[in-house]
């Protein structure tokens, strides 16, 4: 049962929404990604009506080796506007604990009041699962395979089940994991993954990233490390191929220079002011010198078109955050 609090500054209450209550509120999530696909193409199509902005710091803590990474996302979607907050520590990696965490503020932009609080990260891992789906539709024609590298972590299901979602899925998807986690093999992990994620695709394990990406049309990079170490190297894809970042750590920066299309969600967001990964950074000065610069939205309305080798990396329009969240409360009957 959803909490509810009064606040001493507004009349109407606010709605306290865990992972489990936003969940349950998605209901069926191929139908429910189907909608948030729809709109995240719609949003991602033209995003000049949007309003959305982002602050980025590190927080000292008391080991100076492992800052608190500190970052706010504003995006405003219909009538209500979200902030989501995000922390994230490596060494809590370290502790056997999720490495991040997400909270969201909703606002009603007629009257300034908080209609809700929410857990945020089911709406951070499914926002950028749709986003890098879109993406992926945008480039890819019919009967093609895809490589997801990182695929069992939550984003890596978000992102599983958003490709299910899409009308126009992949023939094949080939996963990989960097670890055994436990168990004898990795894939003998990656085969406990697919028998329990139970999607409607073509699933194969790799137990390389080597194999996993060979033949691969488009390569959703998923793995997260707090520094570049470059697994993903010039040799190991096809001649041409689609890659979209989102770990935005693994592939390798003298590959990266020979990219041929930069493709982001948001060209703004790159521009924005922010203690960006190393990677990131050298990527957005390449793209600024040396290579097209162009966004999901002008591949989705035919005004660009992609390249033989695009990469596409993935920051995460705020503003997808907003339309998640309106979805969510709509469908608890919390807004009209």
């Amino acid at each position: 049962m959803m909490m509810k609090i009064n606040l001493s500054s507004q009349e109407l209450p606010v709605y306290l929404l865990t992972d489990n209550d936003i969940e349950q509120a998605m209901g069926d999530k191929i139908e429910f990604l189907k909608e948030l696909i729809s709109v995240t193409k719609m949003i991602l199509s033209d995003l000049r009506p949007y309003a959305f902005d982002k602050i980025s710091l590190y927080a000292k803590t008391s080991d100076p080796a492992y800052p608190t990474k500190i970052r706010a996302m504003a995006g405003c979607y219909g009538r209500y506007s979200v902030v989501r907050s995000f922390s994230a520590n490596e060494k809590n990696r370290q502790m056997g604990r999720r490495r991040s965490n997400n909270f969201c503020v909703i606002y009603d932009n007629e009257t300034t009041d908080i209609v809700a609080i929410a857990e945020g990260n089911l709406i951070s891992d499914y926002r950028t699962a749709s986003i890098a789906a879109v993406g992926l539709d945008a480039v890819m024609e019919e009967d093609y395979t895809v490589a997801v590298l990182g695929a069992t972590g939550s984003v890596g299901s978000a992102v599983l089940q958003s490709l299910s979602a899409l009308d126009k899925k992949p023939r094949k998807v080939v996963i990989s994991a960097r670890g055994r986690s436990g168990f004898s093999s990795i894939k003998e992990r990656l085969e406990d993954y697919i028998r329990r994620i139970k999607v409607d695709l073509n699933v194969e394990p790799s137990e390389s990233i080597e194999g996993c990406v060979k033949g691969a049309d488009a390569v959703i990079d998923l793995i997260s490390m707090p520094k570049p170490i470059p697994l993903v190297k010039e040799g190991m894809l096809p001649e041409r191929v689609t890659y979209i970042d989102v770990g935005k750590n693994a592939l390798d920066h003298e590959f990266a220079m020979k990219f041929d299309t930069y493709v982001f969600d948001s060209v703004e967001l790159r521009k924005l002011p922010s203690p960006a990964t190393f990677a990131l950074s050298i990527r957005t000065m390449l793209a600024e010198r040396n290579f097209k610069v162009i966004e999901i939205g002008d591949i989705l309305t035919g005004r660009e078109k992609p390249g033989d080798m695009t990469l596409i990396t993935v920051l995460g329009v705020p503003v997808v955050d907003a339309a998640f969240c309106q979805i969510v409360m709509r469908k608890l009957s919390l807004i009209a």
